[in-house]
């Protein structure tokens, strides 16, 4: 893929804003029992390496996705789907999902024709998915979700979500001072994994200031569509646009923030010089398309 190709993707809106929903519900309320496995054994170091392209916000949504789609497979959601439409075939969401989304060319996993279990309680009947059926779904799933074609599925969930929830300064606010609570607490251990995280540090619990990317610049300036997100001065041919001044960590370095495209706002010199290293609310207000 050469470098324009990169910079378009085609939007299949699978599960989008169910998915976007879910992921802005943990970043202003986090669930942190849900969130353990994420944060377990100092999970915060994938998002301590400066300015990646694969940024807090794209992790956050693979490993929300991630839990959706589990939810959705484990057999209690059987679908029809084929290439023959006199004859579909049983199988689950994700199928459907990687065939559509041109992963694979036909469906692989055909759901076995398990009857239902019955029973009856206060004389109503009720009928639950079989106990087998759900195993041989699960099983399928997991071992679907140890492929490379489900790694990049979920690459391609996260950049649609992605594309939508960046323009959502407050929720991406909110996931980072979710996060720099781990970059504060986060201590070099006597591993060596960890220990090569420590060149990101100024000092402990606090990042290094380094240079912005221009690509991180060019997203965020035209995201908050080149005006101040606090005053809403406009910044288009009054300041070079590249200006480091002009872009803010709205998590600051210094209280644990990131450097990261998505703890970045757009901010005029004078709002920018006024909040320096402390913490102020983003604003949620915003420009009319028209």
């Amino acid at each position: 893929m050469n470098a324009s190709q990169s910079q378009w993707f085609d939007h299949n809106y699978y599960s989008t804003y169910r998915i976007a929903s879910r992921v802005e519900r943990l970043a202003l309320y986090p669930d942190y029992r849900f969130l353990e496995s994420l944060m377990l054994d100092n999970g915060i170091l994938p998002f301590l390496p400066h300015w990646q392209k694969d940024s807090a916000l794209h992790k956050f949504i693979r490993y929300t996705a991630d839990e959706i789609l589990e939810s959705d497979n484990d057999g209690n959601r059987i679908i029809l789907f084929g290439s023959d439409p006199m004859n579909p075939k049983r199988t689950l969401p994700i199928e459907a999902a990687l065939v559509l989304y041109g992963m694979q060319d036909k469906v692989s996993f055909v759901a076995p024709d398990i009857p239902p279990a019955i029973r009856t309680e206060g004389g109503v009947t009720h009928y639950e998915t079989a106990v087998e059926l759900q195993d041989a779904c699960y099983d399928y799933f997991l071992e679907l979700r140890l492929t490379k074609t489900y790694e990049d599925f979920l690459a391609r969930i996260s950049s649609e979500v992605f594309h939508i929830m960046f323009t959502n300064r407050v929720a991406l606010q909110a996931l980072h001072e979710y996060l720099s609570r781990y970059v504060r607490e986060f201590r070099q251990e006597s591993n060596e994994q960890d220990s090569g995280y420590t060149k990101y540090l100024k000092e402990p619990g606090i990042l290094k200031r380094t240079k912005i990317p221009k690509w991180a610049q060019r997203a965020v300036y035209f995201r908050d569509r080149g005006t101040c997100t606090k005053c809403t001065r406009d910044l288009t041919g009054l300041v070079n646009r590249w200006s480091a001044e002009n872009f803010d960590h709205m998590v600051p370095l210094a209280q644990g923030g990131l450097n990261d495209v998505t703890n970045l706002q757009l901010l005029c010199a004078e709002c920018n010089n006024k909040k320096a290293d402390n913490f102020h609310l983003t604003s949620n207000r915003y420009q009319n398309w028209y």
